[in-house]
């Protein structure tokens, strides 16, 4: 019997280590490649000019700024879930409390995402404001799998 709750334990422990493994590489590697994509998009696709550049750079800035601290929020949420983790071996409600508070905050950053794009449009021709609202909406429907239609 001691055997197969010390597989079970390790079993777990495995696929611990292994969704960490894959929620980090996720944050820090697609992560970087999408805001690359999206500052390339509003800087050179859009055809900014350099008005245009110096105002999104100033609202960018901001944006930043309360992203990186929703970013350190995101981090201690998931020290928490790992502390969780480790101390309860079940999914119990220290553990569930832990993943909302993590949903929580990724949705906060989703929100902020949403607003800072928002805060753009006002800057932006009216043809600028309908080749971004293209790219943001091909690119939501894209990340769902969807195929959807190009205006």
């Amino acid at each position: 019997m001691k055997k197969r709750y010390l597989n079970a334990s390790i079993f777990i422990i495995v696929i611990i280590a292994v969704a960490f493994t894959g929620l980090f590489v996720g944050q820090k590697f697609m992560h970087l490649k999408m805001q690359k994509d999206w500052h390339i998009i509003l800087h050179n696709k859009l055809e900014l000019t350099n008005q245009q550049n110096i105002e999104i750079t100033k609202l960018e800035n901001i944006y930043l700024a309360k992203k990186d601290v929703l970013k350190s929020k995101l981090h201690m949420a998931n020290i928490k879930l790992a502390d969780a983790l480790k101390q309860d071996k079940s999914y119990s409600n220290k553990v569930e409390n832990a993943v909302d508070e993590i949903h929580i905050i990724m949705g906060e950053m989703q929100k902020l995402t949403i607003q800072h794009l928002l805060n753009i449009r006002p800057i932006l021709t009216k043809e600028q404001n309908n080749n971004l609202e293209k790219i943001v909406t091909n690119a939501l429907y894209s990340q769902q799998g969807k195929q959807h239609k190009k205006h």
